[in-house]
């Protein structure tokens, strides 16, 4: 008896008071309330791809690797017209009937019997004939084999033109593929993320023109112009295209730039030029322009849509070139033997394109030059270790320090059906999934919402509790992570979130209204880079303002707020609009979509001690990896 009474103790201590506790299982629309409630929430989430049924081909992946065997696919399909739905795999129609229009459906093809899959596409069927609908969540299937043999979200950029653009594979299998013609679209009610996307953002450099300048035709940071002769480079990517081959005099430039450092003039200096080159990996370098210049060549063939590591290293004139960790090639240089070194003249720092001797992005008639596909981040060190990083290249778009060339898009690559530590092209993922209890908002309009109830009321008294990484404040806009607001109609209660137009690295903002219009809003400072226990807590008993309203991360306490607008108020305004997780509500328009994972969504109508906060992150902490 006594057991139980102290289980019984133990669990009030950590339910007593709540209102909303969302529980968020992997793949569920539906999200479960915790509380005795019932409030349950639904997941406004999702990306598709759509054929017309005149010329679109979707995936267009080679899953030839997998070998001879049945085949079928499952997926989540919507048309505007009943029927038959159209795809192929390795040379072999097969179909799916829908009965009913303009619903998503989960749908398993007919199977292709003894194929090899050297060709999966949907929407179309290998000869000529053409399905229209929108397609999401495609897995081929195996008869015969527990696991898919590939998984496609079938969107990963987000784009509304899809024809070209990236499909990543995120089985694990690295069967990615590249969709001819194709729309896309976002944010549809009824299509979940089950890809994760949560994991890694880049740019995808798709078309002629498109790079990232660190640095054009300038005198660099010290850092960079010493680099000479102990260099470590590295990064990951994934090419549309390996087959260029450089166009101009210069033998250190490349079929296809990935990276250049180099000096803007005719006697250019070249620490290094990586990239492609007739297929395989290589590296240029230059002491003195044309005349002290040379270039060495990999000897693996490299493959269009695979995905590969890479490593230079340069120990003054002796190099190595490495792909996926094995050596391509090493040696010691013969004509670049001098100081390569850029000093304190013009120089620029690209990627995905070279530059000129006068100091341009070169000419956009030079297409080969171009890099096209999507990069990792790429690493710089000034020794031949790889210890001291003197920079990393983000190339996730928004990074304020990398100038965007063109018009390259965004891809979100989720993380690996196998191992969420890592993504879907094989690199560690920037913001893991730690259990199956995030909702993934990386997507565009992507959030949750849950319907309003007299039990979500709350007055002189609360705490909102909510698991995520909130360390990068947003470039532009704002993003909303837990709102009950709408400023049309005098509608505001609380609203939790990053505002960049006074937020900077670190913080976070809570805004109070006791009345719907009028606001008070205070920022929060002291958040790290890690996922974290975000607890505030509200109290408006509290005789001064300033001690009404708290923050912990960790269950460490933030201190007071800054100010921004107004005292906190003694109570909250009573609204009946619904919980946004994610997103907001401005007027019947969503918007201020959130740009991270988040999870374990909690509200309870008292205010927590710390020494409550402090138990609830002790007891949760190990499913973060804390």
């Amino acid at each position: 008896m006594l057991q139980r009474a102290i289980i019984a103790q133990h669990r009030q201590k950590f339910t007593r008071g709540r209102v909303l506790d969302l529980n968020i299982p992997l793949g569920a629309q539906q999200i479960t309330d915790l509380s005795p409630y019932g409030n349950n929430a639904t997941l406004k989430s999702g990306v598709y791809f759509s054929t017309n049924g005149l010329a679109d081909k979707g995936i267009n992946a080679d899953c030839s690797a997998a070998g001879s065997g049945d085949y079928y696919y499952t997926a989540r399909i919507r048309s505007s017209l009943v029927g038959e739905q159209l795809a192929v795999i390795g040379g072999a129609a097969v179909s799916v009937n829908l009965a009913v229009a303009d619903v998503w459906t989960d749908v398993i093809f007919s199977t292709a019997v003894g194929v090899t899959p050297s060709g999966c596409i949907v929407g179309f069927d290998g000869t000529t004939g053409f399905s229209a609908a929108d397609w999401s969540d495609v897995k081929l299937c195996k008869v015969g084999q527990a696991n898919p043999v590939a998984h496609w979200q079938g969107n990963d950029s987000g784009a509304s033109d899809l024809n070209g653009k990236f499909v990543a594979d995120s089985s694990g299998n690295g069967y990615h593929g590249k969709h001819i013609d194709c729309a896309g679209g976002s944010g549809e009610p009824d299509i979940l993320q089950t890809a994760g996307q949560n994991a890694n953002v880049r740019l995808s450099l798709n078309a002629q023109g498109d790079s990232v300048t660190l640095h054009l035709n300038t005198t660099l940071p010290a850092a960079l112009q010493s680099l000479s002769d102990a260099i470590t480079i590295r990064g990951g990517f994934i090419a549309y295209d390996v087959s260029g081959t450089a166009v101009t005099s210069g033998i250190w430039t490349m079929g296809h730039t990935i990276v250049e450092l180099r000096k803007n003039d005719a006697t250019a200096k070249v620490p290094f030029s990586i990239g492609l080159q007739g297929g395989k990996f290589a590296l240029g370098v230059s002491s003195l322009g044309t005349a002290e210049d040379e270039r060495i060549i990999g000897t693996t063939a490299l493959q269009a849509l695979v995905y590969y590591t890479f490593e230079v290293i340069i120990d003054g004139d002796d190099y190595a070139l490495k792909i996926n960790e094995s050596t391509e090639a090493s040696g010691t240089f013969v004509n670049a033997t001098g100081d390569r070194s850029v000093g304190s003249a013009a120089s620029s720092l690209t990627v995905g394109q070279r530059t000129t001797d006068g100091g341009a992005l070169a000419s956009s008639s030079a297409g080969t030059e171009s890099f096209f596909g999507i990069l990792d981040p790429i690493e710089i060190y000034d020794d031949i270790t790889g210890t001291n990083k003197v920079i990393e290249i983000a190339l996730d778009g928004i990074n304020s320090g990398e100038t965007l060339n063109g018009t390259p898009s965004t891809h979100y690559i989720p993380e690996s059906d196998t191992d969420n530590s890592i993504g879907a092209l094989g690199s560690a993922i920037d913001n893991p999934r730690p259990n199956d209890k995030v909702i993934n908002l990386l997507a565009d309009n992507a959030y949750s919402i849950v319907a309003h109830d007299a039990s979500l009321n709350l007055t002189n008294k609360a705490t909102w509790l909510i698991w995520g990484n909130f360390y990068t404040a947003p470039v532009s806009g704002n993003e909303s992570y837990f709102a009950k607001t709408n400023a049309t109609g005098s509608k505001r209660s609380w609203h939790i979130l990053h505002e960049s137009a006074h937020q900077t690295t670190g913080q976070l903002e809570v805004i109070l209204s006791s009345n719907g219009s009028v606001v008070s809003v205070g920022d929060f400072s002291g958040l790290t880079d890690k996922i974290q226990l975000i607890a505030i807590t509200f109290d408006g008993t509290q005789g001064t303002a300033i001690d009404r309203v708290k923050m912990y991360a960790d269950a460490i306490d933030l201190g007071p707020a800054t100010m921004i607008s107004g005292t906190w108020p003694a109570s909250l305004y009573v609204n009946s609009e619904p919980i946004y997780i994610g997103a907001r509500n401005n007027g019947g328009s969503i918007g201020n979509y959130s740009t991270r994972p988040l999870s374990s969504a909690c509200i309870l109508d008292r205010t927590l001690t710390a020494t409550e906060i402090l138990a609830r992150f002790n007891a949760t902490k190990s499913q973060y990896g804390l």
